[in-house]
């Protein structure tokens, strides 16, 4: 079983209506440039990074010392990684040296130890993993290939708190697939998920203070799934469920994408990309549900894609996404 001891993080309160409903994205300005805001009790609004242009895909995470790390996907293929430190200050991008792959999309998560763990999909459907060292290396060997992994469009990786990770990942097939790196860097291998008739997009993953996880997918009809899996490796009675959100008279219909994250009172947000709407929700301790809200944007732009979102230590989420003209 998984169990994982976390020192008390800052309370932090959150209120659907403290959240700005402002009017959709309004065009005007260059595709792919990545946005960055912080959520708290209501949000600070979007900011760009230096250098975030030519963003196809990206992805954050939060680290012990308050800091998050990004992995981005640039328009010509390759993997750039970020660092937004405590005092909200940036290190600017670094590209990662991967002669002659491609990247599709890639994903991070941040340990407990302070290390950081990295998936990408390449343009041949094949998946690789990393770690960055807390110290700012990189594993000997640099990026591996976990058994099996080959036929996969789209992954997400979480930490767990007994210092394992598990993964995400949607198959050309539209299957979804679960994998564990444990802590001594083996790995469990893929169990495909059951889901008869359903065809996935994407997913995303969350690791949760109590060991267990919660996932989250996008099907090929739009529709948000929520499933979690238990410490003990038992999934939720019932499986996958639309989330009671879903039949909120203010949820956005037609969902393209969502990113799921923990936080340190038990609950779990989700962002979601739905058409010039990007969208917001938590997902309380005790398993009921916020309201969708509508997150705060940027008149230059005429929507966002491709959210992601992490926990904070502090209990704040930290929320990217790719605007598009």
């Amino acid at each position: 079983m998984r169990k994982r001891h976390l020192a008390a993080a800052a309370a932090v309160t959150f209120s659907v209506t403290a959240f700005s409903q402002a009017p959709a994205f309004a065009a005007g300005a260059p595709s792919g440039t990545l946005l960055h805001q912080v959520i708290s009790n209501g949000q600070a609004g979007w900011q760009e990074p230096a250098g975030s242009a030519g963003v196809t895909q990206a992805s954050i995470t939060g680290l012990p010392n308050g800091s998050s790390q990004l992995v981005a996907v640039n328009a010509k293929g390759s993997l750039e990684h970020n660092i937004r430190f405590a005092n909200g200050s940036w290190q600017g991008w670094n590209t990662m040296s991967q002669p002659g792959v491609t990247a599709e999309n890639a994903g991070i998560a941040g340990m407990s130890n302070g290390s950081a763990q990295l998936v990408e999909v390449t343009s041949t459907g094949v998946l690789k993993h990393n770690v960055r060292n807390a110290n700012g290396s990189w594993q000997t060997g640099g990026w591996a290939t976990p058994a099996g992994s080959t036929g996969i469009t789209q992954a997400s990786i979480t930490a767990l708190p007994n210092g394992s990770s598990e993964i995400v990942a949607v198959t050309t097939s539209g299957t979804l697939e679960l994998n564990v790196r444990h802590a001594n860097g083996s790995w469990q291998g893929w169990d495909s998920i059951s889901q008869p008739g359903v065809t996935v997009e994407s997913a995303s993953i969350a690791g949760m203070p109590n060991g267990s996880s919660q996932l989250v997918e996008v099907t090929s009809t739009g529709a948000l799934e929520y499933n979690a899996l238990s410490a003990s490796g038992d999934w939720q009675a019932g499986g996958w469920t639309a989330p009671a959100i879903a039949a909120d008279a203010e949820s956005p219909i037609g969902i393209a994408q969502a990113s799921i994250t923990a936080l340190p009172n038990g609950s779990s947000q989700i962002a979601v990309a739905a058409g010039s709407a990007p969208g917001f929700a938590i997902h309380y301790a005790n398993g009921s549900w916020s309201s969708w809200v509508q997150l705060y944007q940027r008149v230059e732009y005429s929507k966002a894609s491709d959210l992601s979102i992490a926990g904070m230590p502090n209990g704040t989420s930290q929320v990217i996404a790719i605007a598009e003209s």
